[in-house]
Formats: C-alpha cells, structure tokens, sequence
C-alpha cells in the first residue's frame, strides 16, 4: 500500500512539474538588425496574407504568407511580437511586343522568382536604425 502511495504521489508530482515547466515565459530571442532575419524553410506551409497581388506597374506578381503569429493579428489590432511575413516577387510574364501576358482569369502571368523579402517583429529588434527610418520592432531582409 505504502508502495501505491509513493507511486501515486510521484505521478502527481510529476504532472505539476511538467505543468510548471509549460507555464514559464518563452527564452528571450535575440535582437536582430535588417538584414539579419533569414527566411524561414517552412514558410510555404504557412497561410497566405495576400496572393497574387496585382503590380502591372512595377512588371510583377506577389505572394505574400504569414506565420501563425501574425494570423492572430490584423492590420487593425495590430501584429504581437513573433510576426514574421514573408513576400515573393516574381517577374509578370511579357509578351513578345513587350505588354504583359494574362491569364484567362485577367491577372498577370507569373515568370521568375525575382526577389524574396522577409519582414519580422520582436522586442528590441531594429535598434540599430536611424531613427528617422525606425519602423518600431520590425526588421527587414532581401534575398535573390
């Protein structure tokens, strides 16, 4: 009996141990400066923000995902700390006479990948810039 009780005694403790452990705060993350935040690997499982985003003016398409941190924010409520959104540039595809191709939908035909920028959010990121372009946590990456 005494043997069932130590049992019984180290499962609850064991419980309220691991309980514990998921109620710490997260580890801080380290500051980042522009340029520093690499793209994420899984970031194409990711929602999408907006998608085939229109820019005949600029001869591209865009696609642009978030993580699920910045799903739970809106343009409104703002974006927490943890938001990363990631945005695809892809050349519009151009006719031979040099105007842009469309699709049967009427949008733009997406060619090749141009540019990838990532832009991300977390306390005390983006202290190293000048004031004047400071863009309160946010911190921003382009890559070819």
């Amino acid at each position: 009996m005494k043997i069932r009780s130590f049992l019984s005694a180290l499962g609850a403790s064991a419980v309220l141990l691991s309980g514990c452990a998921l109620l710490q705060p997260p580890a801080p993350v380290a500051p980042l400066k522009d340029g520093e935040l690499a793209i994420p690997a899984d970031y194409k499982t990711w929602p999408k923000f907006l998608s085939e985003v229109q820019r005949p003016d600029a001869k591209q398409v865009r696609e642009i995902y978030m993580n699920p941190t910045a799903a739970a924010g809106s343009a409104s409520t703002g974006f927490g700390n943890g938001t990363v959104f990631v945005m695809e540039n892809y050349a519009a595809k151009a006719n031979p006479d040099g105007s842009l191709a469309t699709g049967a939908d009427g949008k733009l035909v997406k060619a090749e990948l141009l540019r990838v920028f990532v832009m991300g959010k977390n306390a005390g990121w983006g202290q190293g810039v000048a004031e004047s372009l400071r863009n309160g946590n946010w911190v921003y990456a382009s890559y070819l």
